[in-house]
């Protein structure tokens, strides 16, 4: 095993890298941006599977449900992430009838995390997901969030769901404390 970042510096510097495929913006138009690659969104290319496109191309996604994920994140901000709530489904205007959905059930594991690929479905099987006070996109049942496969903010690169590994948990979660 590779062992994890030692000291504080390394730590930020890891922190950062990994926040940077799972933090997201909702856009004016309803798509979603990574928060450190503005200039890209999700968006579909080869169907069904979810990737990121540039912001202006014709294969974005544009939810349908973006102003109520804003306005859920305001609340989860001011009561530090800690209300209940059911989740918003995360419907398609771009493509009416159409969801996000885990196409896969299969869950690949890739070094600090596990995860399952997302794709286009019917809208009756949607993900629903709550945004968070930092930009993290996380599902309602708290297994998994949102995030860029490889960590690198490129156009073509996967969105998936992921999950952060037992193993990750308690060999480099522990040393955080």
């Amino acid at each position: 095993l590779k062992p994890g970042p030692k000291t504080p510096r390394e730590r930020e510097k890891h922190k950062t890298m990994m926040n940077g495929s799972r933090c997201f913006n909702i856009n004016k138009d309803g798509s979603v941006s990574p928060a450190s690659a503005p200039f890209l969104t999700f968006g579909i290319s080869p169907y069904p599977e979810v990737l990121l496109v540039k912001r202006d191309s014709p294969n974005r996604l544009i939810f349908k449900n973006a102003k109520l994920l804003s306005r859920c994140q305001s609340e989860l901000k001011k009561f530090n992430n800690r209300i209940r709530h059911a989740g918003v489904g995360l419907e398609l205007l771009s493509h009416p009838g159409y969801s996000l959905v885990q196409v896969r059930k299969e869950w690949f594991v890739s070094k600090p995390f596990s995860g399952g690929h997302i794709g286009l479905g019917p809208n009756h099987k949607t993900l629903k997901v709550k945004l968070l006070q930092d930009g993290r996109i996380n599902l309602h049942n708290k297994e998994g969030s949102l995030r860029v496969y490889s960590g690198k903010l490129l156009e073509g690169q996967p969105i998936v769901v992921g999950k952060f590994t037992l193993w990750y948990k308690l060999l480099y979660l522990q040393t955080q404390h």
